[in-house]
C-alpha cells in the first residue's frame, strides 16, 4: 500500500524517445521514476515545443488515478500494438495508450514533462545527431538514456538503442544503460557453462556469451571457430551492441547443422567511434548428447 508523494524536478525523468518511426509506426516516450516515492500519472503531462520554444498543449498522462511506482519504466504511445509488434515488450502493463501523444518532429525539438499547471519536471532537447555516428539509418531507432542521474540535456546522457534489442526497449531497462557496479576486466566477454550439451534436456542446452562495456557506442562481431581454426558460425556480424548483453549459441553451424562434440573458440572483435579496436577469444566445450 502507498500514497503518492509530491513530484519535484527530476524525480521522474524522460528515459527513452522514439521520434522518427516508420510511416506505419508511432512515436513513443518512456518515463522512469527514479525517486523513492509513488507518482500519480494523472498529475503529469507531456508536451512538445511550439514555434516560440514554449510547451504546446499539455497532454495529461492519465484521466484517472494511476500510480507510477519507484523504479518503474512506463512507455506512452498512440499505438501500443505496433510498438509490441516491432519491439520486445516484456511487461505489457508498462506500455500505455496515449492517443494525443505529441508528434515529435524528426528534425528535432523538445519533450516537456510537466505538472498540469505547467511546472517543468524534466525536458529533453533532442536532435538527430544524438544518434550513434556509425548508424547508416536511424529510422525506428530510439534514443536511450545512458544513466538516470546525469543532466537530461547532456549529449553524453543519450545513445541509440542497441540493434540486439531491435533498437528500442519500451517499458523496460535500457540497452545502453551504463552500470557503475560492474567490475572492470580485460575480457570482452565471459562464457557459461564450461561444457554445454544441446540435447534439449533443459540443462546447459546453450552456451551463453555475456559482455559488458564501460561506455555505449560499440559495434562488433562474434565468430565461433572449431579446434582447427575454421569458422563454423558467424554469430554476430558488425552489429551495434549495448553496454551489456548476452548471446546464445546452440552448437550448430551457419547452415543450422549440429556440430560434433569438441573444443570450440569464441572470438570477438569490437570497435568504437574513436577507432579503438579490441579483440578477445576464449574456449568452450560442446559436449555430446546424453543418453
Amino acid at each position: 500500500f502507498g500514497l503518492p508523494g509530491r513530484i519535484d524536478s527530476m524525480d521522474v525523468v524522460i528515459n527513452e524517445l522514439l521520434f522518427d518511426p516508420p510511416s506505419y509506426g508511432a512515436d513513443y516516450v518512456e518515463l522512469y521514476n527514479r525517486s523513492s516515492h509513488i507518482a500519480a500519472l494523472d498529475s503529469l503531462c507531456l508536451a512538445r515545443n511550439a514555434s516560440d520554444g514554449e510547451p504546446e498543449d499539455l497532454i495529461r498522462l492519465s484521466n484517472r488515478i494511476r500510480w507510477f511506482l519507484p523504479g518503474w519504466h512506463i512507455c506512452f504511445t498512440p499505438d501500443p500494438s505496433w510498438v509490441k509488434d516491432h519491439f520486445v515488450v516484456d511487461q505489457s502493463n508498462r506500455l500505455m495508450l496515449l492517443p494525443k501523444l505529441p508528434n515529435y518532429i524528426n528534425d528535432g525539438g523538445t519533450v516537456f514533462l510537466t505538472r498540469p499547471n505547467g511546472k517543468e519536471i524534466d525536458r529533453f532537447d533532442f536532435y538527430p545527431d544524438l544518434h550513434f555516428a556509425l548508424l547508416s539509418d536511424t529510422k525506428a531507432v530510439s534514443l536511450e538514456r545512458t544513466h538516470v542521474n546525469g543532466p537530461t540535456n547532456d549529449p553524453m546522457s543519450w545513445h541509440s538503442a542497441s540493434s540486439i534489442v531491435n533498437y528500442g526497449t519500451p517499458g523496460g531497462g535500457n540497452s545502453q544503460l551504463i552500470s557503475t557496479n560492474e567490475p572492470k576486466t580485460e575480457k570482452l566477454f565471459t562464457l557459461s557453462p564450461d561444457i554445454f550439451t544441446p540435447d534439449m534436456d533443459g540443462t546447459n542446452d546453450q552456451l551463453i556469451i555475456s559482455y559488458t562495456f564501460e561506455n555505449p557506442g560499440t559495434k562488433g562481431s562474434f565468430i565461433i571457430y572449431d579446434a582447427e581454426g575454421r569458422p563454423v558460425r558467424n554469430l554476430v556480424n558488425n552489429r551495434s551492441l549495448g553496454t551489456s548483453g548476452q548471446f546464445a549459441w546452440d552448437g550448430t553451424d551457419d547452415d543450422h547443422r549440429r556440430l560434433p562434440p569438441g573444443i570450440y573458440i569464441v572470438w570477438a572483435r569490437v570497435f568504437d567511434t574513436e577507432a579503438n579496436i579490441r579483440e578477445f577469444k576464449d574456449s568452450c566445450v560442446l559436449g555430446s548428447k546424453r543418453r
